[in-house]
């Protein structure tokens, strides 16, 4: 035992409290707010541990030192005689915690990556955030919540989609969790050990949560186990897995959350799936599911249903019987948004969240006529428009729109001197007012093997873009047409844009006539654009710098640059390759 350890444990727990308090007002904002946590939640003894657990990870005899000024005799009487020591002390601390922090950053724990969305969907499921009948206020909470761990030091966000769970602070959470090591058996975490078949557990019927996450196992056939008490299973990314037996899914009535997502020669569900009566979430997205069971039908807890690039799948019939579902992934699923389909979701009454891919013009129109409906797709795969002409000024109506993917499709153009709102708007006073965003929520925009297209003016209408990609359109000739914009003064475009990548566009001469600050832009890729000689950038545009990149193919010409300020910051971010 540490002399710090030893001397708190013999301390009486009121005196030890108070230390406690005192010095960790002093340390980094994780263990503070753990240490406040735990102490309002009146485990005393256990938060000493958890403090001194948690600093000796990257303190070592530095905590020693400090806690001797607290320690030794008329420790208050001499507070300030130690207190340069203590700064001291304290320095060395927070220089171990920024090289703790760099070394989260830089390490490949890719087996704890959490998406944030995702992570935040399994709460909801779970009960963790509370019972929301709008899953967007749901979501929102659940922001909130990341928010506070990721400022605690908690998670580490990698970007603006990922968080990250060092080892350290996974272990204490276990250790938490599991009623401070007594009851270990509850919890099952074995990620990324390269498993080829599911562990041996002691005691099946007293776990209530396994993760078997990127793993090797190959089939899971254990009609012996009984998991009566399991509530989230996480099976993703065990790549060569082709069988889950029905006797290992019929015992688990209390299962709430399963996730099969990334397990790509997974190619069909036992029928006893129709056993799992509290299914709440269920991922079986990048998978080779074909048919969904006909017991399928009868999980009628089920909320959130992910069958995003489920690319064989051929039907989705009788999902209507699901009354309980809020939120329904399809994109790039097989199944499109045909008539038959959208008949299907306009029976679905509490469903708020639709991605799905749309390649008939009956499927769109339809789905166009139902506010209600249309206000659910958050994500929008358009595929195959390619006889007949597809107007992207009927998308407006999709307020919740975030994510646009156009593919093989005859793009009509948009015409940029209107509001895309104006058709329906009897207000004299809002016609022909372009300053009014059309597509204020989108946030990515891919568009591919569109050669109608010649320019995206209307870009101007998608104030919150993030990520805009443009593949193997020969058409496309500018970004943003200057004559089309001369009614649109006052509109500074690509103010939120993180990543752009132009690819294959052999017409593409411009992006922007003139310089743009791009405030937060940290990614260029160019290749193939042969045409495209100048950028709008000048010495003061991306400021993000050391995350900036220019990708280009090594036989392309130079750019040419507004000035030698410009080129001077910005040559060196050129990689060609």
């Amino acid at each position: 035992m540490s002399f710090s350890s030893s001397v708190l444990s013999s301390l009486p727990l009121r005196k030890t409290r108070f230390i406690l308090t005192l010095f960790f007002e002093y340390v980094p904002e994780t263990i503070y707010r753990a240490s406040r946590s735990y102490t309002k939640m009146n485990h005393h003894m256990s938060l000493i541990y958890i403090q001194l657990y948690t600093l000796s990870v990257s303190g070592g005899q530095t905590v020693d030192g400090i806690i001797r000024c607290f320690c030794g005799k008329g420790y208050i009487r001499n507070l300030k005689k130690n207190l340069k020591a203590l700064e001291r002390g304290m320095e060395d601390l927070r220089a171990i915690q920024d090289v703790v922090k760099n070394k989260v950053a830089i390490e490949e724990t890719r087996h704890q990556q959490r998406r944030k969305e995702k992570l935040i969907d399994y709460w909801i499921c779970e009960g963790f955030i509370g019972d929301y009948p709008v899953t967007k206020r749901a979501r929102n909470k659940g922001y909130t919540m990341l928010g506070t761990l990721i400022r605690a030091n908690l998670l580490t966000e990698l970007s603006a989609e990922i968080v990250v769970m060092h080892d350290v602070v996974r272990e204490m959470a276990l250790w938490i969790a599991s009623d401070f090591g007594k009851q270990k058996e509850n919890f099952v975490v074995r990620a990324g050990v390269g498993l080829h078949e599911v562990p041996e557990v002691k005691d099946w019927g007293a776990v209530r949560r396994m993760s078997l996450m990127k793993n090797d196992i190959k089939e899971i056939t254990c009609s012996s186990s009984k998991c009566s008490e399991l509530i989230t299973l996480f099976l993703q990314y065990n790549r060569n897995l082709t069988n889950i037996s029905g006797e290992f899914l019929q015992s688990m009535k209390k299962l709430v959350v399963l996730d099969l997502w990334n397990n790509y020669f997974l190619s069909e569900l036992p029928e006893q799936i129709s056993e799992l009566v509290s299914l709440q979430y269920l991922d079986l997205s990048f998978t080779s599911i074909e048919q969904l069971p006909d017991g399928f039908l009868e999980l009628k807890k089920l909320y959130h249903l992910n069958l995003t690039y489920t690319e064989r799948l051929c039907s989705l019939g009788g999902i209507s019987k699901l009354l309980n579902l809020r939120i329904l992934k399809l994109l790039g699923s097989k199944v499109h948004g045909d008539v038959s389909l959208v008949k299907e979701l306009q029976l679905l009454e509490h469903l708020q969240v639709l991605t799905m891919t749309v390649s008939t013009n009956s499927g769109l129109e339809q789905i166009s006529d139902d506010q209600r409906l249309a206000n659910c797709i958050t994500d929008l795969g358009i595929a195959g428009f390619l006889e007949k002409p597809f107007d992207l000024s009927s998308l407006p109506s999709m307020e919740n729109l975030y994510e646009l993917f156009v593919d093989s499709c005859h793009v009509v153009e948009i015409y940029t001197d209107i509001k895309c709102g104006e058709q329906i708007s009897t207000d004299a006073s809002h016609l022909r007012n372009p300053k009014i965003p059309c597509f204020t929520n989108i946030s990515r925009l891919i568009i591919s093997n569109c050669h109608s297209v010649k320019d995206l003016t209307w870009l101007l209408f998608a104030p919150n873009l993030v990520d805009l990609r443009i593949f193997d359109s020969r058409g496309v000739e500018e970004i943003i047409n200057k004559e089309k914009e001369t009614n649109l003064t006052g509109i500074t475009p690509f103010l939120k844009l993180e990543r752009l990548y132009l690819l294959k566009l052999t017409k593409l001469e411009s992006i922007y006539w003139s310089s743009l600050p791009f405030p937060v832009l940290i990614d260029i890729a160019l290749r193939d654009c042969p045409r495209l000689r100048k950028l709008p950038l000048n010495a003061k545009s991306a400021p993000r710098l050391e995350r900036f990149d220019i990708l280009m193919d090594p036989h392309e010409n130079d750019i040419e640059w507004e000035d030698e300020d410009t080129k001077n910051r910005f040559l060196p971010s050129i990689r060609r390759g």
